[in-house]
């Protein structure tokens, strides 16, 4: 129903002249509106106008206290701020200036135990780089290319001879030298025996038996497994941290190799693994080429081992049938004549 005053009526039913508001320019007449209703989208988009701030030229927005307690973490009450020594300074991050790396390579073919071998020197060094099966044995060459595009300075090669023979190239690309070893007795990490354990990245210290110094090829041999096995410091993919020692001994014309866990201060250890016996054939001046420097006088190739063992059992065979033959024959041959002075 309409109101009187919108209808314009008096209480008489005479009609009433309706209020004008002259003004010198405008003239503007009241009317009774109904009251405006807002609806609940309008009021969350007058919610959302609030919550933005109109920055004006030359001011920074205030950070709210929610993002000052991600961007700074040590402020939370849960977080303690890095502990210094008294009388010390802060320990600074140290920069990673020794960029030297692994490349390791196996042969097509390969046995299963060079391949775990393989495996966990890649496991123990953080900057060993892995790469495919190499198929050329004979264009050993081609694997300074490959360490080159990997960004690689030294190349770790192990291949298998006759499906039996375990042999491993470590070379230094560019300059060289490069060794080839004959592996022997070799133990992975995966055996039950080997009890000890490491941190996966960390660093180890390198041991040397005092007989790498008595001659000039065990000196080039114990600078060449400084740099492979020597894990760089400060190195993206290495933690901070010494828990164990890779021991290399020199005995019976062989290099020992062994790994030990440092279980406590007082020096006990417990072997990791992996172990293995080394046996130097020959050291090239350059990277899998150029003249031999050392060439091992008491190096036997394996087939020619194999052979003299088998020659030993063939005459050991023959001294059987001989002895056989000769255990047919009569003991004591009877001459007629004996009896004839009976």
């Amino acid at each position: 129903k309409r109101s009187k005053q919108q209808l314009g009526a008096s209480a008489n039913g005479q009609p009433v002249a309706k209020k004008q508001k002259t003004a010198s320019a405008n003239v503007s007449v009241e009317k009774k509106l109904p009251p405006k209703q807002i609806m609940p989208d309008k009021v969350q988009a007058k919610s959302k106008k609030k919550q933005t701030i109109n920055l004006k030229p030359g001011k920074k927005a205030k950070q709210s206290q929610a993002t000052r307690h991600i961007e700074n973490p040590l402020k939370q009450p849960g977080v303690l701020p890095p502990k210094v020594r008294s009388g010390g300074d802060a320990v600074k991050k140290s920069e990673w200036t020794n960029r030297q790396r692994l490349l390791t390579v196996a042969s097509r073919g390969v046995s299963y135990l060079g391949r775990h071998l393989l495996k966990d020197f890649q496991a123990l060094l953080p900057q060993a780089k892995s790469d495919s099966k190499f198929a050329g044995k004979d264009q050993l060459i081609l694997l300074n290319e490959i360490a080159e595009m990997r960004n690689a300075s030294h190349v770790m090669y192990v291949e298998t001879r006759r499906k039996q023979d375990l042999y491993m190239w470590i070379s230094r690309v560019g300059t060289g030298p490069s060794v080839k070893f004959l592996v022997e007795n070799v133990h992975t990490m995966s055996e039950l025996k080997l009890t000890g354990n490491c941190l996966k990245g960390s660093r180890h210290i390198v041991a040397f038996d005092s007989a790498f110094e008595s001659n000039a090829q065990l000196r080039l041999v114990k600078e060449l497994f400084t740099q492979v096995f020597n894990v760089p410091r400060s190195h993206p993919r290495s933690k901070p941290f010494v828990d164990h020692v890779m021991l290399l001994a020199w005995l019976d014309g062989r290099i020992w190799l062994r790994n030990y866990q440092i279980v406590n201060e007082t020096g006990d250890m417990a072997e990791i693994g992996p172990r293995c016996v080394l046996r130097p054939i020959r050291i090239w001046s350059g990277s899998f080429t150029g003249p031999c420097l050392f060439d091992n006088p008491a190096y036997v190739p394996p087939p020619r081992l194999r052979a003299n063992n088998s020659s030993k059992y063939v005459s050991k065979l023959q001294a059987k049938m001989r002895q056989r033959l000769h255990s047919d024959l009569p003991a004591y041959i009877d001459d007629p004549t004996d009896q004839v002075f009976q």
